[in-house]
């Protein structure tokens, strides 16, 4: 099994305290490393600090500390969701990729962060309903979208991603989760809610969802 990762800054300043994975797929890894990659996941390389690494495990709750030993007030839940293993990975174990949630301890305010996500199930369902926050996976509108404009032979839910639209679209089932504030991010270019006078942004804002944008901030 996969087990997420924590990285913890200890050089340079920086306002990244933090740097959580969330699987081991090499493209959303790649960002805070640099060939060649450890394909034991091990170690990852990275260019810009020395980091302490430490395994998560599946469904526990971890404190963060700081790069000193101090303790935060924020701690970390792993959980899985649903999606297929990498192409290198050897193994279908639960936990190839997982969503998040953070609990501030000072404050008793919660987010889930779910940016990749093949299916959302009633245990996944009930699980954001219990945080005050969710940030979940916005990358396509449509199944069939980068089909359909001729760039990919692949369908969203081939490369695990749920589309937002649809009858049993992440939209149709985020709709019915009533009390926390629900954002879409990691939200693919191709998608057109990204436009703000399309058909499919006002679905998404009727429907009591907000679109990411970068700079956002919230408070929990």
């Amino acid at each position: 099994m996969h087990r997420s990762r924590v990285f913890s800054r200890q050089t340079r300043s920086s306002i990244i305290r933090w740097v959580l994975r969330c699987c081991a797929r090499l493209d959303r890894s790649g960002s805070i490393s640099r060939p060649p990659y450890d394909r034991s996941l091990n170690r990852i390389p990275v260019f810009f600090a020395d980091l302490s690494i430490h395994d998560l495990t599946l469904d526990t709750a971890m404190p963060l500390c700081y790069s000193d030993g101090q303790a935060s007030s924020i701690s970390v839940e792993p959980f899985a969701v649903a999606a297929d293993p990498p192409r290198f990975a050897s193994t279908t174990a639960e936990g190839h990729t997982v969503g998040f949630v953070m609990v501030d301890q000072s404050t008793g305010g919660s987010c889930a962060f779910v940016p990749g996500c093949g299916a959302l199930d009633q245990r996944l369902v009930r699980r954001l309903e219990a945080v005050d926050l969710v940030l979940f996976d916005g990358t396509f509108w449509s199944d069939d979208e980068l089909i359909q404009l001729g760039i990919s032979e692949r369908k969203a839910r081939d490369m695990d991603h749920l589309p937002v639209s649809g009858p049993d679209g992440s939209l149709a089932r985020l709709s019915e989760v009533s009390r926390p504030q629900k954002v879409y991010t990691h939200i693919n270019n191709t998608n057109p809610m990204l436009i703000e006078d399309s058909e499919e942004r006002a679905l998404v804002d009727r429907a009591g969802l907000t679109v990411g944008a970068d700079g956002m901030r919230f408070t929990v």
